[in-house]
């Protein structure tokens, strides 16, 4: 009976440890439960273990993960998310807000707000090893400041759905890229009406502001259904005692063409409605476009303006009605020469120059022209005053610049022409627009001028500055510079994404780049008056009171739009930039404001042309190499570009993004001193020393490599003459040139 006894206290005893035990290890849980949980792999849930992030404890041999202490945890982090659960940071949201968060709360792009923090120095706490915003500094900060509006809770995704779209799907329905319509947005005419939202660093528009949009103009249309029904468009203007070309041709019982020809015989009253306040009426081979204006009578009288191609027409006459649409149009009415100016820099100017044409053109105008000759009538204008001008022009004081800072030069012939070329484009459309009856600067001599001649690197001197360079962004800029052809601001516009740097295209030598677009620093006023022409995006000033700004945009011509293929040793160098910047990243997180461009910052900003500038002329002071700019070693990448490839301009000119293959000739085609004095070497030879005195060209068979060495020639010496690829080069060059 004891023995019985004994082991019901035994068992008893036994019973209460397991009980004990399954508390406690309901109070836990195993590591790989908590790998299970968070959807981690073996090695990352061990690391959060022996961080201590958590409470854990051995229970029968076994590691076990505190439950309170871990749930503290992930109520207090964001970086973890359980796999099926509640979302993480429940109380870590309620003291503190990530810059997205923070930026979603002010419908703003983080990169913006984190600047903000950045200049203000506002305090931050580091979580995860990323930066956030205590919420008690975000309010104190959003109570004093005016510029921004924040959200009455943090916005979600449904939330935006409901009463925004995202800026791609409106630029769809536009049949527009997205680029276009964000320029649109900013433009000084429509950005009042657009209502825009950014949540996670992407651009939404509001459904009203959009329809808005629709209504307010009609040079951009839906093309193309939206999925989602949206509230039918208004007629901009209704004309009720009036209708339209295709309803009169229904009642006349002829075609819309012939009822077109009636309104411009004025058959009968018309007016502008939509699309009908102009028509384009071809005249040999030119094309008017023909619209009504009332003079100061309230006379209407019947206006036409003239163009070369339909395009240019097409694009007046839709500028015309949508200004006619809002009551902003106003016929070009000019007497005198400063009148005109105005009238075409904003028609033409604004249309056809880039932003840095037109911070240059501006100057030219507002220096030069205006002052002097601003007041003169247009009908006073012809060839002898223009004549007359440019040479008094000659004598004047230059404005003060950075090449005059004391203001005691003359203006140069080569200004003078440039004050010219803008006259001669200035004339030629009064003359389209009817204004004045010939162009008096066609014909007009303009003062001659030399342009100077630029002094460029050999390959030998680009080696040494190379073998020189201890500086890895320099020494990537002077290799794309040199091997891909570039402009300084495609250089620095460049991006990780516009190239192939892959390790099976540097293997089968297909490495490649495209440049397709470039950083500028331009005036914050021209960039306004443009509307954000060209321009993808504008980097973040430093300083409030600049005057200027560092843009991204789209490149001056349609072909310096190009792929360019890198050779091997260049790829390479790329791929070493990319993963040091890589690093980088990882080690500032949100610190880094990436705009994947190669040519950055520590924090991701482009580098400014000055900086590399600064490198170079170091390296030119050092080895003492000619004094050069930095736009040469693209002079010398098209001359030996040139040479290598035997004279073949059109591959050059595709490399090197010229307009046009005169270009590569006239301005880049450079003559080596080293190349001259082997040509006077070969002469000497050939003729003075008797040796070659009846040259002739050898054909070769396509089955043979064999040259016929000439008596009395060192037939070695002639192998390593011809051997050496620059040699070859020229010799295939000069034998292009002999063709007749």
């Amino acid at each position: 009976m004891e023995i019985i006894r004994d082991a019901q206290i035994i068992k008893t005893r036994m019973e209460q440890f397991q009980a004990s035990q399954d508390l406690r290890q309901r109070k836990t849980m195993s590591v790989p439960e908590m790998r299970k949980l968070l959807g981690l792999k073996k090695t990352e849930s061990y690391w959060l273990v022996h961080r201590n992030f958590f409470k854990t404890e051995m229970i029968s041999g076994q590691m076990r993960v505190d439950l309170e202490s871990f749930e503290r945890w992930y109520a207090n982090q964001v970086k973890h998310k359980k796999v099926n659960g509640e979302e993480p940071g429940a109380e870590l949201l309620k003291t503190s807000y990530s810059f997205m968060d923070a930026a979603n709360l002010l419908g703003i792009h983080n990169s913006n707000l984190y600047e903000i923090w950045r200049r203000e120095n506002l305090e931050t706490i580091m979580v995860d090893s990323v930066k956030r915003i205590p919420v008690d500094v975000f309010e104190r900060w959003y109570e004093n400041q005016i510029m921004y509006q924040k959200a009455d809770r943090m916005p979600t995704l449904t939330d935006l759905e409901a009463d925004f779209i995202p800026l791609q799907e409106a630029a769809d329905l536009l049949g527009i890229t997205k680029e276009k319509l964000s320029v649109i947005t900013r433009a000084s005419r429509y950005k009042d009406i657009f209502e825009i939202r950014v949540y996670d660093n992407k651009k939404w528009i509001s459904k009203k502001s959009f329809q808005q949009f629709l209504n307010a103009q009609n040079v951009y249309q839906v093309i193309k259904e939206p999925e989602k029904e949206m509230s039918t468009r208004e007629e901009s203007m209704e004309t009720k005692e009036f209708i339209s070309r295709q309803e009169a041709a229904v009642l006349a019982g002829v075609t819309s063409g012939t009822i077109t020809k009636w309104v411009q015989l004025e058959r009968f009253p018309w007016v502008g409605a939509g699309r009908d306040m102009a028509f384009i009426r071809k005249r040999g081979n030119k094309f008017c476009v023909v619209y009504k204006v009332k003079d100061e009578d309230g006379a209407e009288h019947q206006k036409s303006e003239t163009y070369a191609s339909q395009k240019e027409a097409d694009r007046r006459k839709k500028e015309i009605e949508y200004k006619m649409s809002v009551g902003k149009f106003e016929a070009p009415k000019c007497v005198r020469l400063h009148e005109l100016i105005e009238e075409y820099v904003k028609i033409y100017g604004h249309d056809k120059w880039a932003v840095s044409t037109y911070d240059g053109n501006m100057g030219v105008i507002n220096n030069y022209i205006i002052p002097t000759i601003g007041d003169t009538k247009l009908s006073s204008i012809n060839n002898h005053f223009l004549e007359k001008y440019y040479k008094e022009l000659l004598e004047m004081p230059a404005v003060k610049s950075t090449h005059n800072k004391e203001g005691e030069e003359k203006i140069s012939a080569a200004t003078v022409n440039e004050i010219h070329k803008i006259l001669r484009s200035c004339f030629r459309q009064a003359v389209k627009w009817g204004l004045m009856e010939k162009n008096p600067a066609t014909d007009a001599t303009v003062p001659r001028y030399k342009k100077q001649e630029r002094e460029i690197w050999t390959a030998e001197m680009l080696m040494q500055a190379l073998d020189a360079c201890d500086n890895k962004l320099m020494k990537v800029a002077f290799h794309l510079s040199f091997t891909a052809t570039l402009r300084l601001g495609e250089l620095l516009g460049l991006t990780w994404d516009c190239m192939d740097i892959s390790e099976e295209a540097i293997a089968e030598n297909r490495a490649y780049i495209i440049i397709n677009k470039e950083v500028e620093r331009v005036s914050k006023k021209a960039v306004d008056n443009l509307n954000s022409k060209d321009i993808i995006l504008t980097f973040p000033s430093m300083r409030n009171n600049n005057k200027t700004v560092r843009v991204l945009k789209t490149p001056k011509t349609e072909s310096s739009i190009r792929r360019v293929y890198i050779p091997k040793s260049v790829a390479l160098c790329l791929v070493d930039l990319k993963k040091e910047q890589d690093e980088i990243i990882e080690a500032l997180g949100s610190e880094y404001q990436n705009y994947n461009l190669v040519m950055a910052t520590t924090f991701g900003l482009p580098i400014g042309d000055s900086y590399l500038r600064d490198k170079m002329q170091k390296i030119i002071d050092k080895l003492g190499l000619p004094d050069v700019v930095f736009h040469s070693i693209r002079h010398t990448s098209v001359t030996y570009t040139l040479k290598l490839s035997g004279g073949d301009i059109k591959a050059v000119q595709g490399d090197s993004g010229h307009a046009q293959a005169d270009m590569v000739t006239e301005v880049y085609g450079h003559i080596i001193d080293e190349d001259r004095r082997k040509n006077a070497e070969l002469m000497e030879n050939a003729f003075y020393n008797k040796e070659n005195l009846n040259p002739e060209m050898r054909s070769q068979t396509n089955n043979s490599n064999t040259v016929a060495v000439p008596e009395g020639v060192d037939a070695e010496l002639l192998m390593k003459v011809l051997t050496n690829p620059e040699m070859a080069a020229l010799l295939t060059s000069l034998a292009k040139t002999m063709k007749v």
